[in-house]
């Protein structure tokens, strides 16, 4: 699924957990084990581990997109007042809650055909 953020495109992909944690850990040293998805800033894409359920989907795309939205906007927490955050969060949700929608939409979609 393609998304637009401060005009940059964006993809949320579905990719195996090993997939995930390969490219973690080339970024960790190798510290990282499991991991249900990353924001991967260079290609602008999503990843969450497509093994999972639904819900669990839904909760990493909410947490993946979080880091995407305030990266994207250069936002770094130790740097801003707590009104500043508490101003990007409001704007966070409204973004969240429409590629949600989107996603869900479309997972519904996928369902649908398999009946």
């Amino acid at each position: 699924m393609i998304f637009y953020i401060n005009k940059t495109e964006w993809q949320i992909l579905e990719v195996t957990e090993d997939e995930i944690v390969k490219l973690l850990q080339e970024k960790e040293e190798n510290k990282i084990i499991s991991a249900y998805g990353l924001c991967n800033y260079k290609s602008h894409e999503i990843w969450i581990d497509k093994a999972m359920c639904r819900e669990q989907k839904y909760q990493t795309i909410v947490h993946e997109l979080t880091h995407c939205y305030f990266w994207t906007y250069g936002v770094r927490f130790d740097e801003y007042p707590e009104e500043v955050v508490c101003d990007m969060e409001y704007g966070l949700l409204n973004f969240v809650g429409e590629i949600l929608d989107k996603w869900k939409e479309i997972e519904q979609l996928k369902e649908d055909e398999k009946q």
